[in-house]
């Protein structure tokens, strides 16, 4: 597992991420939710499919 790399898209927020060993780009969800304005970042998971979301 790669280092967490932090995206800055404004000056108001920033993305974190972590790139994991097949490249794949994983976002922490509560940034995202954060950007997109969703309050409920536990309700916003659980309507991910199970392939969408980890622990890393």
């Amino acid at each position: 597992m790669n280092d967490l790399k932090i995206f800055k898209k404004s000056k108001i927020w920033g993305l974190r991420t972590v790139v994991d060993e097949n490249i794949e780009h994983w976002f922490v969800a509560s940034d995202i939710c954060k950007a997109i304005e969703i309050k409920d970042t536990i309700d916003a998971l659980k309507r991910l499919y199970e392939d969408e979301k980890s622990r890393l």
